[in-house]
C-alpha cells in the first residue's frame, strides 16, 4: 500500500523508477548512477536535454542511450565549457575527495551541476561526480589552484623578448595539452630553456612525490601563460574563484552618469545611421565594382571614402550593415557590381528608431564579421566570411556582461576579456582573437555596449523579444526636434533628431559636418545648389529655415542664398546632342572662350544659344567643374532634378539574415516545448519496455495484429520512420487493409497509419506490470 502512494504521487520517469528498482525505497542504500538518472523527473530531463543538447542528436530512445552519450567525454568537455570557473574548482575538489555532503556545498553552485548532470546523489544526503568525469578533468586547461592570474598582455610582452629555444617550447606546450616530459629538471642543467623558463615562473613542474626528486619530470604550462599564447586580453585577476570587476568605478549615484546610461547607445546608432544614408548615397550614384573572386577591395573603399568622407573601419561596417539588411545585393543589374534594391527607400522612409532596431536584429544573428576581413584581398563583404561561430560569440559575450552590477559604469576590453575568463574558462576565443574584437567593435558602434558595459537596448536584444526591443529603441532614442539654431558663420545645429521629412530636406540644402543626436550643417554653395537641382527656391529654402530656427535666419546667409538662385539656372543645357542657351550674351561668349567649350564640340547658333556633341550631364559636369552653376532642361523647355535614381533592384540577398534562420555554432539549445516533449518520450519508452510481453514479427505479425483488433486490445508497434530512424509507439489497432495499419492512440488522442511493410515487430501489453501503475 505504501508503494502504491509513491508511485501514484511521483512523476512519471519517477514512478518507473520506484518499480524497476523497488531497494532505493531505502534512503539509506546507495543508489548507481543509471538507477539516479532513471529517476530524473520529466522537468529535469527536460532542463538537462535543453543544457546539453549534443545528446539528442539523433534524439535518445533510452535511459541507457542516453547514459551512454551523457558520459562520453566529449559531451563532458561540452557541458563543461558551458560552466563558469567557480564550478570547475569544485568538481575539481570533489575529484579530490571521491565524495561530498550536499549541506557542505553552497547551493549555488550544487544545483548547476546537478541540472548539468555532472554530479548525482548516490544517497540522498551524498553527492558524487559523474562516471568518468574524474578523467576529464585533469586535462582542461585550468589551473585549480592558482591563487592569481597574471595579466596576458603582460605576458605576451615577456614571451615576446625571451630567446627562440624557449618561445619555441613554449608554443609546443601550448599545442601538445600543457604537459610535457623533460630530463632537465632531474639533471639539474640551470641553462637548459625549460629550467630557465621555471624559473621564470613561465612553466610550473609536477610533482606527484614530494619525497622523490626523481619524479620532477614533467612540465607544465601554466594557465595563464597557456591563455597569453591563445591571444587573450585578460587582465589580471587576484581571486580567480570570484566574479571580476573593472578596476576603475565611478561614485554611485552620479546623476550625470546616470544619464549618460540611460541614453546609452543612441549616438553610436545615429553615427551608424548617418554613415549608411551616406553610403547608400553613393553606391546610388555609381554601383560598386566587387573583385574577380568576390567582395570589396582596397581601390572601391578607397573611391568610396573620397566621396562620403568616411573612414575605411567605418565604410566596411556600414557595408556589411547595409548588405546585411538587404540594401544592397551582387549581380542583379549587373555582374560584378553591387546595386541598391527595392529594400532601400522602405529603410529610408523609416524613422531613426525603426532603422536602428532591424540594423540590431540583423547583426544579432549575422553569421558575418561585420569589422571587415583585414587578412583577407576583399576587406568588406568577402563572400567566404560566413561563420556561425560569430552568433554564437555575439550571444554569450553579451549575456556574460549582464553578470556585472549596475554599479559598473565603465569597462575596456581587458576587464571584458578577464569576465568571460571568469564566466566561460575553456572558451579561449570569447577573450581575444577575431571574434572577441569584432564583437567589442561592432557592439559599440551598434549601442549594444557603451563604454564597455552592456546597455538597455542591448539587454533588450538579449531577451530576444522584438516587442521589448522596439520599445527600448523607442525609449532610449530621443524625440525628433523642430528647432534649429543658424549661425552666422553658415552653420545650424539641430539640439537633437530632426523628423523624417525636415532631415530629408536639411540633406537636399545643407552637409552634415558634425554627425550625431545633436547635428550641425553647414550650408555651402554646392549643397545650395544640390537644393535648388531637386526643385526648390531661393523662398522656399528659406521659408522652411524660417519655420524651424529659434532666431531669425542671419541676414548673411539670406543673401547667400539668393546670390546661389540668382546664379543658378543663369545656364541652361538642353538636349541636341546638348543645347546650351542664357539671357545674357556675355555668359554664352565667356563659356566659348572656356577649353571645355572645344572639349565638348560646342558651336554658338547665336548670342544666346550655343549647342554641343556631348549629352547633356556631361556638359553639366564640364560647366560646373569650370566653377559655373547651371541648369538643367528638358525637351519642353522646364527645369528637371539633376539627380539620378538607378533603378532598385529586387532582394535575394545571401547575406541578409532571413527570420527563423538563426545561425549558429554546435549544437543548436531545444526549445522549452521540444525539449519536454522529447523527455515526454523517453520516459514513455521506458514505460513501454517495461510493459512489453511477447514480440511477434514477420508472418506471425499480421496474424497478432488480427487478433488485437478483434480483442480491441493494446499493443506495441516497432516501425521504420520517414527519416529512417527506428521508434515504436502504444496504440490501439483499429483496422487493416490495403498494406495498411489504422490505430489511435488512447493517450495522446491521435490517430495513426503505419504502412506494414514498415512495422519491424508488435509485442504484447504485459497486463501484470500495467497493473501497478
Amino acid at each position: 500500500m505504501r508503494l502504491f502512494f509513491f508511485v501514484f504521487l511521483a512523476p512519471p520517469c519517477a514512478a518507473y523508477f520506484l518499480l524497476r528498482y523497488p531497494g532505493t525505497m531505502d534512503t539509506n542504500s546507495e543508489i548507481t548512477w543509471d538507477e539516479w538518472l532513471s529517476n530524473r523527473s520529466t522537468e529535469e530531463l527536460s532542463d538537462l536535454l535543453q543544457l546539453r543538447p549534443d545528446v539528442v542528436v539523433p534524439p535518445p530512445t533510452s535511459f541507457v542511450v542516453l547514459s551512454t552519450r551523457l558520459t562520453q567525454q566529449r559531451s563532458y568537455r561540452r557541458a563543461l565549457s558551458n560552466i563558469r570557473r567557480p564550478l570547475l574548482h569544485a568538481l575539481y575538489t570533489l575529484a579530490e575527495n571521491k565524495t561530498a555532503q550536499r549541506n557542505d556545498v553552497d547551493p549555488d553552485i550544487l544545483d548547476p551541476l546537478t541540472r548539468y548532470a555532472l554530479i548525482f546523489n548516490p544517497t540522498p544526503e551524498s553527492i558524487a561526480l559523474a562516471p568518468g568525469l574524474a578523467e576529464v578533468l585533469p586535462h582542461l586547461p585550468i589551473d585549480y589552484t592558482a591563487s592569481t592570474l597574471r595579466a596576458a598582455a603582460s605576458l605576451r610582452d615577456t614571451i615576446a623578448t625571451l630567446p627562440e629555444p624557449q618561445k619555441k617550447i613554449l608554443y609546443t606546450l601550448k599545442d601538445a595539452g600543457r604537459r610535457g616530459k623533460t630530463t632537465a629538471l632531474k639533471e639539474k642543467r640551470k641553462n637548459h630553456p625549460i629550467a630557465q623558463l621555471v624559473a621564470e615562473d613561465l612553466l610550473h613542474v609536477e610533482v606527484r612525490d614530494t619525497a622523490k626528486a626523481s619524479e620532477k619530470d614533467t612540465v607544465i604550462l601554466p594557465e595563464d601563460v597557456y591563455d597569453a599564447l591563445h591571444n587573450s586580453e585578460a587582465a589580471a585577476h587576484s581571486a580567480p574563484l570570484e566574479l571580476p570587476l573593472p578596476a576603475d568605478k565611478p561614485s554611485a549615484g552620479a546623476s550625470l552618469m546616470d544619464r549618460i546610461t540611460t541614453n546609452a547607445g543612441a549616438e553610436a546608432a545615429a553615427l551608424v545611421l548617418h554613415q549608411a544614408q551616406l553610403l547608400i548615397d553613393a553606391i546610388d550614384r555609381q554601383p560598386l565594382q566587387e573583385l574577380a573572386d568576390g567582395g570589396i577591395g582596397q581601390r572601391e573603399l578607397s573611391r568610396l571614402a573620397n566621396e562620403t568622407g568616411l573612414a575605411q573601419p567605418n565604410l566596411i561596417f556600414a557595408l556589411e550593415a547595409v548588405a546585411a539588411l538587404g540594401i544592397i545585393e551582387e549581380g542583379l543589374l549587373n555582374d560584378g557590381e553591387w546595386t541598391t534594391t527595392s529594400v532601400t527607400e522602405q529603410f529610408l522612409n523609416l524613422d531613426a528608431p525603426r532603422q536602428w532596431q532591424p540594423l540590431l536584429e540583423a547583426w544579432w544573428e549575422s553569421p558575418r564579421p561585420w569589422s571587415g576581413t583585414p587578412e583577407e584581398r576583399a576587406l568588406s563583404l568577402h563572400p567566404q566570411a560566413s561563420d556561425s561561430q560569430h552568433v554564437a560569440v555575439r550571444h554569450s559575450l553579451a549575456e556574460l556582461l549582464t553578470l556585472w552590477p549596475d554599479t559598473v559604469r565603465n569597462a575596456d576590453t581587458t576587464d571584458i576579456a578577464a569576465l568571460a575568463k571568469w564566466r566561460f574558462p575553456l572558451k579561449t576565443f570569447l577573450r581575444g582573437g577575431s571574434y572577441f574584437h569584432d564583437f567589442i567593435y561592432s557592439a559599440a558602434a551598434l549601442g549594444v555596449i557603451h563604454n564597455g558595459v552592456i546597455t538597455p537596448v542591448g539587454k533588450a536584444l538579449l531577451a530576444d523579444d522584438t516587442d521589448k526591443l522596439a520599445e527600448q529603441v523607442t525609449e532610449v532614442y530621443p524625440k525628433p526636434v523642430d528647432t534649429l539654431y543658424i549661425q552666422d558663420d553658415y552653420t545650424a545645429l539641430a539640439p537633437g533628431p530632426l523628423s523624417g521629412d525636415n532631415a530629408d530636406h536639411m540633406r537636399r540644402i545643407a552637409i552634415v559636418e558634425s554627425p550625431g543626436l545633436a547635428t550641425v550643417y553647414r550650408f555651402t554653395q554646392e549643397s545650395i545648389r544640390h537644393g535648388l537641382d531637386t526643385g526648390l527656391t531661393a523662398s522656399e529654402i528659406l521659408e522652411f529655415l524660417t519655420g524651424l530656427a529659434a532666431t531669425p535666419v542671419p541676414q548673411s546667409l539670406s543673401y547667400f542664398i539668393e546670390d546661389c538662385a540668382r546664379k543658378h539656372g543663369a545656364l541652361r543645357v538642353g538636349p541636341a546632342l546638348s543645347v546650351l542657351h542664357a539671357e545674357d550674351p556675355t555668359l554664352v561668349r565667356s563659356v566659348m572662350a572656356l577649353p571645355l567649350a572645344e572639349e565638348c564640340g560646342m558651336r554658338m547658333l547665336a548670342p544666346t544659344v550655343a549647342i554641343a556633341q556631348v549629352y547633356p550631364r556631361e556638359l553639366l559636369t564640364a560647366l560646373q567643374n569650370a566653377g559655373m552653376s547651371p541648369s538643367a532642361e528638358n525637351t519642353q523647355g522646364e527645369v528637371v532634378s539633376l539627380i539620378r535614381h538607378r533603378p532598385r533592384a529586387t532582394l535575394s540577398n545571401g547575406y541578409t539574415v532571413v527570420a527563423g534562420e538563426t545561425a549558429n555554432s554546435g549544437f543548436k539549445r531545444l526549445s522549452e516545448e521540444r525539449a519536454m516533449e522529447m523527455a515526454s518520450r523517453i520516459c514513455a519508452n521506458e514505460e513501454t519496455n517495461r510493459m512489453a510481453g511477447e514480440t511477434y514479427s514477420g508472418d506471425e505479425l499480421i496474424k497478432f495484429l488480427d487478433q488485437a483488433i478483434d480483442r480491441k486490445q493494446e499493443v506495441i508497434v516497432g516501425f521504420v520512420k520517414g527519416s529512417g530512424v527506428e521508434a515504436q509507439a502504444r496504440v490501439l489497432p483499429t483496422g487493416m487493409s490495403a498494406g495498411r495499419l489504422d490505430a489511435f492512440d488512447n493517450r495522446t488522442q491521435r490517430a495513426y497509419r503505419f504502412a506494414l511493410h514498415k512495422l519491424r515487430f508488435v509485442r504484447s501489453i504485459n497486463k501484470d506490470n500495467e497493473n501497478h501503475d
